[in-house]
């Protein structure tokens, strides 16, 4: 490969430890999971072949799915997507509205790779739309796009991949139902599509075809969606909400839907958020998971089936370290030990314990293989890695009271390892090939904060 120069921005910020859901994923009926040797499982529902293992048979416990390798992140919803290490992204599922993104609306029982999109370091599935965002921090689109979900400034449907307009420095994306939000490398939110319910924060309902800014909040670290709701972790670790709350998920003690951002009732030193189509999850510092929205299936894993309007404290489990994100009446965790539990609706065996008995207490999924797991800690004052743009036009820069500094290959190769006193500035990393590799930053005893980082 030609050998061109590392240009990359480095912008490191002192609040919460960011946590990806992205190694477990709960779709509307179905669930997944990154193996260890990058390799995926699937379980559940399989009719329109979201299980991607060739079938159109559901099953209980934990399938392989077929053909694809070197995953690094996947989403769920009615549909599948992974991202591989090669940062290309796969399908497979329905595709009725074209959400795989492959040119037809033929769907897919095996991974299909989604043609002409290239190094892309994040995707979301909607309902039946998906997202991808590229390390040049443009967002890209896919699927229906009655509701301007796509954010091209139509309300044309793609079969294939097309860029959302007006957004520049995105680093997160999220996605549900049929509306979309992108995170700014600037701490603000934007978002586009549906409306009905004021999930798109801009207060109106009126759908938006186009990226509108949700002006009332700022310094926002992480975003997460609901069916018709919106979510936002701020730098302070607290979360704000907006959109539907008919069943109490913006978590304000009400059920009264906003079109604003509102906060969170009385919930504070959160470490990640996120949940399914009407249950929201928050993970503090010290490993508690908090829940609130609708549970009328178990999915908060408290033992009831009672709903909340507010934050409830889910006693039953502990040492919680990834929620999956998704659409679904179902809950998957991984714990701090590396174990994969689950809760809620089974209907087709979502829970993958090998039965379809629904379960209000988060019970292990003991069939899974080993899992990939974060190796991002739970603690206070931890240094988050914001990567912007990536790549971009010259410099390498990190703030931080000082720590150990790697990058590594896609092979995990160590390539540069040094320890750094304090900020680091206008420094410039020439002659490593072309590709992909990962930073990690050391504060304490282990390395944290590990991103993806593009070189051309």
């Amino acid at each position: 490969m030609q050998l061109k120069k590392l240009i990359l921005f480095f912008f490191l910020v002192i609040c919460t430890t960011n946590i990806s859901g992205q190694n477990i994923a709960a779709g509307q009926f179905h669930s997944l999971a990154i193996c260890s040797n990058k390799t995926l499982m699937s379980w559940g529902t399989n009719l329109q072949g979201q299980l991607g293992n060739g079938t159109n048979i559901n099953s209980t416990v934990p399938v392989p799915v077929s053909i694809i390798s070197d995953v690094i992140a996947i989403t769920a919803d009615g549909h599948s997507m992974a991202l591989t290490a090669d940062s290309t992204v796969w399908t497979w599922g329905s595709n009725l509205f074209g959400q795989l993104g492959i040119g037809s609306f033929t769907s897919s029982s095996i991974p299909v790779q989604v043609g002409g999109l290239s190094k892309v370091i994040k995707i979301e599935a909607g309902d039946i739309h998906s997202l991808a965002l590229r390390s040049d921090s443009t967002v890209w689109a896919w699927g229906d796009n009655t509701k301007g979900q796509l954010g091209t400034g139509t309300n044309n449907s793609s079969n294939v991949p097309v860029p959302v307009i007006h957004l520049t420095g995105i680093i997160d994306i999220a996605a549900s139902g049929q509306f979309s939000l992108a995170l700014r490398v600037d701490g603000t939110v934007w978002s586009w599509g549906s409306n009905l319910h004021g999930q798109l924060g801009d207060g109106t309902n009126a759908d938006k075809n186009f990226p509108v800014w949700v002006g009332t909040i700022t310094d926002v670290k992480s975003i997460a969606t609901g069916q018709n709701n919106s979510y936002a972790l701020k730098n302070d670790s607290t979360i704000w909400s907006w959109g539907g709350s008919v069943h109490g998920q913006l978590g304000t003690g009400s059920m009264a839907s906003s079109a604003l951002p509102v906060q969170v009732t009385s919930l504070s030193n959160v470490a990640s958020i996120g949940g399914g189509d009407l249950h929201v999850f928050a993970v503090k510092y010290d490993g508690t998971l908090w829940a609130w929205g609708y549970n009328g299936y178990g999915q908060f894993g408290d033992g009831t089936n009672t709903n909340s309007s507010f934050p409830i404290h889910v006693s039953t489990f502990t040492n919680v370290q990834i929620i999956a994100n998704g659409a679904s009446w179902h809950s998957l965790f991984i714990k701090n030990n590396g174990t994969l539990w689950s809760c809620g609706a089974n209907f087709n065996g979502e829970l993958g314990v090998g039965t379809i008995i629904n379960h209000a207490i988060p019970v292990q999924v003991t069939s899974a293989c080993p899992l990939l797991t974060s190796t991002e800690s739970l603690s206070l004052n931890k240094s988050e890695l914001h990567v912007y743009p990536n790549p971009s036009n010259g410099v390498f820069s990190i703030r931080s009271e000082g720590g150990a500094l790697r990058i590594l290959d896609s092979r995990g190769k160590i390539i540069i390892d040094r320890w750094i006193e304090g900020p680091l500035n206008n420094c410039q990393l020439n002659h490593l090939d072309e590709g992909m590799y990962f930073l990690q930053l050391r504060n304490g005893s282990s390395y944290i904060n590990q991103k993806l980082i593009f070189i051309k």
